[in-house]
């Protein structure tokens, strides 16, 4: 797995599936990539497949300065949508008609983010503007008077919104099925190698990528649900008051050990 900056928040990934698939199984893959070309506009732009190269287009926000000696706290969901890829930030907006996505409410309430919301009548001016000031004040680590906080997504890979069948990180492990577990120890290695990392209370959202980055790393991080029970804004307050170096011990190895193990696990 091969990263590359491209601008602040957004970067690319190279993976040679020819060395990770067989040709039967790069065959299957290059059909569901074709499905998902077809169906999702955004998923073509950002992502190709050419001669077994797969190249795409993904989201990290993490700080590029500190703020005082406030706590660091790195948010980790599942994967990016494609639209929020493609207009440059998390959870850009909720629907074609880019109503505000609920997630910034509940993070507002979380105090992780400061409340925006722009007075633009205009829905996908107004969802741009937040965005742009979101993003800014991620990066420069005021996003927030108690923590600095970062975001990424543990399988890097966009997919479209929850409706297609290769939505969210289930669609994610469908397409990489063959070597999922090679897939999500590359994935965890690049989280890990971060130095926003060094020091940060994880938090994990989704379920599966959770236990897999546990089972990948012996770090066991906190896990808020952003669905069902315990997914509301004040239950994410509620364990951050409650941050303990307990929640994310792993024995006498460092990070270091860590990526340097996940790289041994990588062909």
């Amino acid at each position: 797995m091969d990263l590359f900056q491209i601008n602040s928040g957004n970067f690319i990934v190279e993976l040679n599936l020819k060395k990770l698939l067989s040709k039967e199984q790069l065959s299957a893959f290059s059909k569901k990539h074709a499905m998902l070309s077809a169906d999702d506009a955004n998923f073509k732009s950002l992502c190709t497949l050419r001669s077994g190269i797969l190249r795409y287009e993904s989201e990290t926000l993490l700080p590029l300065v500190g703020e005082g000696f406030k706590p660091k706290i790195l948010l980790v969901f599942g994967n990016p949508a494609t639209q929020s890829v493609k207009n440059g930030m998390f959870f850009f907006s909720k629907t074609d008609e880019h109503h505000r996505h609920s997630m910034w409410g509940k993070l507002a309430k979380a105090e992780l983010v400061y409340e925006l919301k722009s007075k633009i009548s205009d829905s996908l001016t107004a969802r741009q503007e937040e965005a742009n000031l979101r993003k800014l004040m991620i990066l420069s680590g005021t996003s927030s008077k108690k923590y600095l906080v970062g975001m990424t997504t543990f399988y890097s890979l966009p997919t479209p919104e929850s409706s297609h069948k290769y939505s969210g990180v289930s669609g994610v492990e469908k397409i990489f099925a063959p070597v999922l577990d090679e897939v999500a120890a590359m994935e965890t290695k690049r989280i890990l190698s971060n130095p926003f990392t060094e020091g940060a209370t994880i938090i994990f959202t989704q379920k599966s990528s959770y236990t897999k980055f546990c089972e990948l790393t012996g770090i066991r991080p906190l896990f808020w649900p952003t669905r069902g029970k315990g997914a509301g804004g004040s239950d994410l307050a509620d364990q951050l008051q409650k941050i303990d170096t307990s929640h994310q011990t792993h024995g006498e190895w460092s990070l270091q050990n860590i990526v340097d193990y996940l790289q041994n696990k990588i062909k």
